[in-house]
């Protein structure tokens, strides 16, 4: 298990590309396609934080009850 950890951890750095967002940017990313993360950041707590609360994008809106959630449509 600890090989097969380490040729993960190789392959996923031999892969990785590094995206660099400016001011209004957003990145999309399919969590069924890829892996990612970010580079550590020291918060200021001034204001000027980046701030990005969750967002969920399917391709078609399910009916009711989805893992325990319930779907409201408002338009």
């Amino acid at each position: 298990a600890q090989a097969a950890l380490a040729e993960l951890h190789r392959a996923v750095k031999l892969a990785t590309q590094r995206v660099v967002l400016s001011d209004g940017d957003v990145l999309v990313i399919d969590n069924d396609r890829a892996v990612h993360g970010r580079t550590p950041f020291m918060p200021r707590y001034d204001g000027t934080d980046r701030w990005l609360k969750r967002a969920l994008v399917v391709r078609e809106l399910p009916h009711g009850d989805v893992l325990g959630r319930v779907i409201q449509m408002r338009l």
